[in-house]
């Protein structure tokens, strides 16, 4: 059984499988964001909601499988993952976006001096976004400390550079020389990665993974050091 997943946010690429995957493992707990999309008895997520996250969820709420299940955002404190905190960055209290990449859960886990960044489909301009009665943009609260960082959305194009005049998002620029990216490519229907994001990647000398490339990557850490590990 799993400690936990995570279901980012409502998109066939991310929920569909993972029913399948609950039934056959199960899990102590389950969590989705905190949007519209996912408002258990609201008509806008009856609406909107795809078949396969009803689905999904309809199993959810029923099976013993599934122990807990809730729906989180920058409110929710997620117990301690072992020696690994984790932190919710995205999305904030009352967000809902018409673009339900922008609605995805972008998640840090911190091991010692070392955090990881999952990010979602999170696009540019969410990235950019100051959420209501905050200072700060949503790209300031990456850890000092990151060492590795999901590229955005498949390494698209929206997922770095800003349709509204900047020349790439923030998030690059807050990152390390010696932070560690990886893309979960999307080649098909879709071109992702685009060839810009690369290389605009390798302009910075940063190091990066790909699943289209290096198949199955993994990253791990000990706390202090941080290594990859691939298939191809």
């Amino acid at each position: 059984m799993f400690d936990w997943v995570l279901l980012t946010h409502a998109h066939a690429d991310h929920a569909q499988g993972l029913k399948r995957m609950l039934k056959e493992f199960g899990t102590t707990r389950f969590w989705y964001p905190n949007t519209v999309m996912f408002q258990a008895g609201t008509s806008s997520a009856k609406q909107g909601r795809p078949a396969y996250v009803g689905s999904l969820f309809r199993f959810v709420t029923r099976s013993k499988v599934v122990h807990q299940y809730d729906a989180i955002d920058t409110r929710k404190r997620l117990p301690r993952f072992g020696k690994v905190s984790m932190q919710v960055l995205w999305p904030p209290q009352g967000h809902n976006s018409s673009n339900e990449n922008d609605n995805s859960v972008v998640l840090a886990l911190t091991l010692g001096q070392v955090s990881f960044v999952l990010t979602g489909d999170a696009e540019a301009d969410a990235w950019n976004s100051v959420p209501p009665g905050q200072a700060s943009a949503l790209h300031s609260f990456i850890p000092d400390n990151t060492k590795f960082f999901k590229v955005p959305h498949h390494g698209a194009d929206n997922g770095m550079f800003d349709p509204g005049g900047h020349p790439q998002t923030p998030w690059l620029d807050r990152l390390s020389a010696d932070t560690k990216l990886g893309i979960s490519s999307h080649v098909q229907p879709f071109p992702h990665p685009s060839q810009n994001v690369i290389s605009e990647i390798k302009r910075r000398h940063l190091e990066c993974y790909r699943t289209d490339q290096h198949y199955h990557v993994t990253v791990a850490t000990d706390g202090a050091k941080t290594w990859m590990e691939y298939s191809h």
